[in-house]
C-alpha cells in the first residue's frame, strides 16, 4: 500500500511540474541590426570588370557586383583564356551590405552578411573606392594598400 501511495505522489508531482517549450526562440532577421554606420554613395545597379589575368591562379577573372537597396550579389567568374569565354567556375556571394566607415584615401569600408542557406550567414569586410565612373574592390582585404587599381568595375549600360 505504501508503494502505491509513493508512486501516486510521484506521478502527481510530475503532473504539476512546469513544462518548457523546446521550440527555439525566433532568430532576428540578419538585416534587422545591420544598419549603415555612415552614409555612403549610391552604387545601385550592375557593375562589371573587364576580363583580367590573375597570375597567382593562372586564370582569367570577370568580376561583377549588383546592388539593389541593401541587397548585394558579388560574383567572380573564372575562365581559362583571355577572352573569358571558356568557363571554369563561378564564386558567388549573396546577401546584405552596410557602409561602415570612410578610409584615409577617400574610399569606404563595407561589411557584408552573405547567406549560407538555412538561415545562416557569414560576415565579411571589404574596402571600395569610387573614382569617376569606376569602382575598385579590395577582394575582401581591409587595411593599408588593400585597393588594387588594376581591375576597375564600370556600371553596365542600361542598368539602373
Amino acid at each position: 500500500m505504501k508503494l502505491i501511495i509513493v508512486l501516486f505522489s510521484a506521478l502527481s508531482v510530475a503532473a504539476c511540474s512546469p513544462t518548457f517549450n523546446s521550440d527555439p526562440a525566433p532568430t532576428p532577421s540578419p538585416s534587422a541590426d545591420f544598419q549603415d554606420l555612415i552614409q555612403g554613395p549610391n552604387l545601385e545597379g550592375e557593375w562589371q570588370s573587364a576580363c583580367s589575368y590573375v597570375s597567382s591562379e593562372d586564370a582569367y577573372h570577370l568580376k561583377s557586383l549588383s546592388i539593389k537597396g541593401k541587397d548585394v550579389v558579388r560574383v567572380d567568374s573564372i575562365f581559362t583564356e583571355s577572352s573569358c569565354r571558356i568557363f571554369l567556375k563561378k564564386l558567388e556571394d549573396k546577401g546584405k551590405f552596410r557602409w561602415v566607415k570612410t578610409t584615409t584615401y577617400g574610399g569606404y569600408q563595407v561589411e557584408y552578411r552573405f547567406s549560407l542557406g538555412l538561415g545562416s550567414y557569414s560576415i565579411g569586410k571589404e574596402e571600395l573606392l569610387v573614382e569617376g565612373n569606376q569602382l575598385y574592390l579590395s577582394d575582401f582585404h581591409v587595411g593599408f594598400g588593400s585597393i588594387d587599381k588594376s581591375v576597375a568595375l564600370v556600371k553596365v549600360a542600361g542598368a539602373r
